[in-house]
């Protein structure tokens, strides 16, 4: 266990505890660092762009039911991602591990043993999925009739699809563990994207579900093709040392028995909503609730960006006891997620109903709006929680983001019952809020009683109090509603724009804002030199 630090640690500088020469992260770790958030950002951002601007047109295309049945696939495949078994991650982190200590010959064998054994359970998850598929249909959602053979169809090709997602996870991690994160990034986002455009094609040319998830199914196919033709030119002797292994797999195991765990809660946890409304309510429901989800989820590939960006360093900090150097960095990392998630859900709140407008027609502003709102204010905690979470698997406690899995899972079934019986689709959305509110409460005390994150420091810094400042900002702007007055949409304008300046002004750090200067004035100076 790491030393709680005696004195509260003043704010400081990302870039100067990353190449301090002390520190246990290097200069080139942090110009790694910084290149391969760049390369995940493009990759995840390209994908979320036109996810956004393709979503208006597939929910008018689809129809409200049809768009609930699409939003219940994809749910469904998510969960079972269960079966993977955290054996990607864990090529990622002993390929890596390999490379470091001369053991490189055995990455091929580590690589096909985990493709092997994901070949299998992939197979026995859709096997089980297809088996559940005629019970799922007729009895567990609530399914119109007319769709009903749509949706059979639909469950059997997610069924045929889950192998090959789960193969995907064991090539991706090879090339995370040689840090080919531009090759893999280039791999993923056009098919990704490719896949969101056949949505709307087919939903335009009233083709029908079964025909996208058809393709999508193709797709999974030119992705794997693609990603094992990475992984051949890039991992040495990967053809030649095709072959299956007990003692290959011994440690992904041991590595993935925790992420497991974990795997099984987080889709239960995450899609346990819709999940909800798609047996006690209706479709329509899902819809009227997915929506908007699907819109403020994608928030996350900033937080997600980060703490993923963020985790090998903070491994590193952990590994050479550099106590006041970890503690310095989650917190302004902290600080920096409160700050932009923050922003980001004030603005977004405000409009809204104008963006529920935009996106999925004027039949969702009695439904969505609400729901986009407080799930705004979920998305924000769940953001910040990214970091304590970080902190937690890069100290080596994987263990603890599923014990309090466990915790949450029965807590947040009793609040989303509750919820959905007591106030409707936001009862829904609120109980969802609570739960992500809960989780991040929960990381940062095991943190901070581990000594990773200095709790009295987090609540007397700027974090603190901006949080808020931005809730009440938020609060209050939520008020707007479709045809609000001018003069009201003119105070809520200055009202933003105040709160931008207090953040610039008074929320952020004079070290923080000179970061920032720094930031764009490199890169204002390498468009020039171009």
């Amino acid at each position: 266990m790491l030393n709680r630090a005696a004195n509260r640690i003043s704010p400081c500088n990302i870039d100067t505890l990353m190449n301090h020469d002390n520190d246990a992260a290097s200069s080139s770790d942090g110009h790694r660092i910084a290149r391969d958030t760049v390369y995940n950002l493009l990759g995840r951002g390209l994908p979320l762009v036109v996810g956004l601007a393709t979503t208006p047109f597939i929910v008018r295309f689809l129809g409200e039911e049809r768009f609930g049945l699409f939003s219940i696939g994809f749910a469904l495949i998510s969960s079972f991602f269960v079966f993977d078994m955290g054996l990607g991650r864990a090529v990622a982190k002993y390929g890596a591990a390999y490379r470091v200590s001369q053991r490189e010959a055995e990455i091929p064998l580590l690589i096909w043993s985990a493709v092997g054994l994901q070949a299998v359970l992939g197979t026995l998850g859709g096997l089980l999925l297809a088996a559940l598929t005629p019970y799922l249909v007729s009895d567990v959602f609530v399914i119109p009739e007319a769709l009903e053979s749509e949706a059979r169809q639909v469950f059997y090709l997610l069924a045929a699809t889950i192998v090959l997602s789960l193969l995907e996870f064991s090539f991706a991690g090879a090339l995370e563990a040689y840090q080919r994160f531009g090759l893999l990034n280039a791999v993923r986002a056009p098919i990704n994207v490719i896949s969101l455009l056949v949505v709307v094609w087919v939903a335009w040319m009233d083709g029908g579900l079964p025909l996208f998830f058809g393709l999508f199914l193709v797709s999974r196919f030119i992705l794997i093709g693609l990603l094992f033709v990475a992984c051949s030119r890039t991992v040495p002797d990967f053809l030649r040392r095709m072959a299956f292994s007990i003692d290959g797999i011994r440690p992904l195991f041991h590595f993935g028995k925790w992420v497991t765990l974990s795997n099984m809660l987080a889709p239960a946890l995450m899609y346990a909503d819709r999940f909800l409304l798609g047996t006690i309510g209706s479709m329509g429901q899902v819809a009227y609730y997915a929506a908007p989800f699907q819109v403020v989820e994608r928030l996350l590939i900033i937080p997600g960006t980060l703490s993923s960006t963020l985790f090998p360093t903070v491994s590193a900090l952990e590994s050479g006891r550099a106590t006041k150097q970890l503690q310095a960095l989650s917190l302004q990392a902290i600080h920096f997620l409160v700050c932009i998630m923050g922003l980001m859900g004030v603005v977004l709140a405000a409009g809204a109903p104008w963006i529920v407008w935009v996106f999925f027609g004027e039949e969702y502003l009695a439904h969505s709006v609400s729901v986009f709102r407080i799930l705004l204010l979920g998305v924000a905690v769940n953001g910040v929680a990214f970091i304590p979470d970080s902190v937690v698997q890069g100290c080596g406690r994987p263990d603890m983001s599923a014990k309090f899995h466990l915790i949450e899972f029965p807590i947040h079934l009793v609040f989303l019952i509750g919820g959905y019986h007591v106030g409707g689709l936001a009862g829904v959305a609120f109980a969802w809020t609570a739960r992500v509110s809960l989780d991040c409460a929960l990381l940062l005390f095991y943190c901070h009683l581990r000594g990773w994150i200095d709790g009295r420091a987090l609540l007397d810094h700027r974090a603190a109090r901006n949080a808020l400042v931005l809730l009440g900002t938020g609060l209050a702007v939520s008020q707007l509603s479709w045809g609000a007055p001018p003069l009201h949409l003119a105070g809520a304008a200055i009202l933003v724009t105040a709160l931008v300046a207090y953040i610039y002004r008074m929320g952020l750090y004079p070290t923080e804002r000179a970061s920032l200067w720094q930031f764009v004035g490199r890169r204002t100076g390498r468009r020039k030199e171009h």
